[in-house]
């Protein structure tokens, strides 16, 4: 692994092989390179031990790079960034805007560090509209995945792991792994993989409300009446579009009151409805109420049938067939001889 290669491309795409690797021509060439960014119009400095491709676009205002880090091949580096020591801009990634990276902090390729943003007046088209920095920063020891994108504002703390294809959209505290998108703290990165977290009470409070049960007697409403009665009160009040809002924001017990409510409701309706699906002339049930039925006709009982009649409404507001004496509701739409 050690021996010099000639592969001119070699360094610029794996550049942790430079120090051991690179023959003497190829340590004289980023030495050059390294004198041209001194040289040029932005505040430049470089650490011992850097490497800087030389198919790297950088055009900093500001560049400090710690001892032992690099930035490979087509990254894409403006403004003012800031780093520590040991600190890598690998392949493909996009530095810019203001952003601090404390020591030991790996970014991997295609990874995006947007320290800056656009405003969205609806007054002036985007690309007229001011451009703002409120900085990224980033802790030591932090690992940020292959296809990342930080956006402007973001404080990442010391030791954090963000997973691939991440948007960190927050500020996540030390410790944390997070992912997704928007990235969300998974765990923490002392926890052994697949441990359970101990029950936290401030959490739970927080799910409850801040008052605990009170608050969520308040939240599921105090004075509702339980049951079928209620479920129907509390279903047609909200209707889907809304039991759908509350589903995207409850927590586990939420939805479990959420899923109670809806099967009283659907026993409370379930009788009613099949009644009104029942089609006598055809000895069918229909789709739902109003529609033609489909499928086979079922085969005629051997014994002689009878319409099943309403009877008076029940106290929960359904009806309920009967047959008359002495056949028996046979649950298919017949009644059915002894």
């Amino acid at each position: 692994m050690n021996q010099p290669s000639h592969d001119a491309g070699l360094f610029d795409h794996c550049p942790w092989r430079f120090a051991g690797q690179a023959s003497g021509e190829q340590r004289a060439a980023q030495e050059q390179r390294q004198k041209r960014l001194l040289a040029g119009p932005g505040e430049v400095r470089l650490g011992e031990g850097c490497f800087v491709a030389e198919t790297a676009a950088v055009h900093p205002d500001v560049l400090h790079l710690g001892d032992r880090s690099y930035i490979a091949a087509h990254a894409y580096v403006t403004d003012a960034i800031r780093t520590g020591a040991d600190c890598t801009v690998n392949p493909f990634t996009v530095v810019r805007g203001t952003v601090t990276l404390g020591d030991g902090v790996r970014i991997g390729a295609h990874s995006s560090l947007l320290g800056f943003n656009h405003g969205s007046a609806p007054d002036l088209p985007v690309h007229r509209q001011p451009v703002t920095s409120r900085g990224i920063t980033v802790g030591d020891d932090v690992w940020i995945g292959s296809h990342v994108v930080v956006v402007d504002g973001v404080t990442i703390g010391d030791h954090c792991v963000i997973g691939a294809g991440a948007v960190v959209t927050k500020d996540l505290p030390a410790w944390s792994v997070a992912a997704g998108n928007p990235a969300r703290r998974l765990r923490d990165r002392r926890e052994p993989r697949g441990a359970k977290r101990p029950a936290d009470p401030e959490a739970a409070g927080e799910r409850r409300g801040a008052s605990g049960p009170v608050a969520a007697q308040e939240r599921w409403g105090q004075a509702r009446p339980e049951g079928a009665e209620g479920a129907r009160e509390r279903w047609g009040q909200a209707g889907p579009e809304g039991a759908r809002e509350r589903w995207g924001q409850a927590r586990p017990e939420a939805l479990a009151e959420e899923l109670r409510a809806f099967a009283g409701t659907a026993r409370a309706q379930a009788a009613d409805l099949l009644d009104r699906s029942w089609r006598p002339d055809t000895r069918r049930y229909a789709d739902r109420p109003g529609t033609e039925p489909t499928g086979p006709a079922p085969s005629r009982p051997s014994g002689p049938t009878a319409t099943p009649s309403r009877s008076p409404t029940c106290s929960s507001g359904t009806y309920r067939r009967t047959c008359p004496p002495p056949n028996t509701w046979s649950g298919s739409g017949r009644c059915r001889t002894p």
